[in-house]
């Protein structure tokens, strides 16, 4: 009975567990939202995306076909302090992640160079993945919402920065075009500067409890 009494107490005085489900730039994504007290909300979530594509191009000498992978998935914790008490917070955490781009350049033609026949597989192909190795990432941000109080059903926005630190660019050949891997270094230095990534990101919540 004394049990029943806290509970509800604890209940009435800072609501209880939500539900929120986003998309953002990060895809789509769900997390839980527990109060802590008046102002001070834990969240921990997590998202997943991840889509291949596949086209061809041509043109009057060749053919190549270009696949391409983009997986971004992870989890995070997160601290809500809404110090006015109202939807307004400000957001501080952490994500626990994997992003990772890869596109690969296969040529499916052979290809005439003045009568001179270089068939697709002595050509070769072209593999390029940029990836973030940095397991955890910290991150800063404003939102409005506060999907533990007000009503069961709410708005969510978040706008933050998440640095990720300086991404990993590897590109690999094979065949007559496995010397264009040699500008992977270059290219990878020019990548050095997109150590922070903005995130945004839309949401609805449910109030569970």
């Amino acid at each position: 009975m004394l049990f029943a009494f806290v509970s509800t107490a604890y209940a009435q005085e800072n609501r209880g567990l939500a539900l929120g489900l986003r998309a953002g730039t990060m895809g789509p994504g769900a997390e839980l939202m527990l109060p802590i007290g008046k102002k001070l909300t834990v969240r921990g979530g997590g998202t997943l995306f991840s889509i291949t594509r596949s086209r061809t191009e041509k043109d009057d000498d060749i053919e190549i076909r270009f696949d391409g992978d983009v997986t971004w998935g992870g989890f995070r914790a997160l601290l809500d302090v809404h110090p006015f008490g109202n939807s307004f917070r400000l957001t501080g955490g952490a994500y626990m992640d994997q992003r990772e781009v890869t596109a690969t350049g296969v040529p499916v033609s052979d290809f005439d160079l003045d009568g001179k026949i270089f068939t697709s597989d002595k050509l070769g192909s072209m593999t390029a993945a940029v990836s973030f190795d940095q397991s955890v990432s910290p991150y800063a941000g404003i939102g409005f919402g506060n999907a533990t109080r007000g009503s069961r059903v709410g708005f969510l926005l978040d706008i933050g920065v998440l640095y990720q630190g300086s991404p990993s660019f590897d590109m690999t050949g094979t065949g007559m075009i496995a010397p264009t891997a040699n500008f992977g270094p270059t290219m990878e230095a020019g990548l050095e500067t997109f150590k922070w990534m903005p995130l945004v990101s839309l949401g609805l919540s449910i109030r569970l409890l």
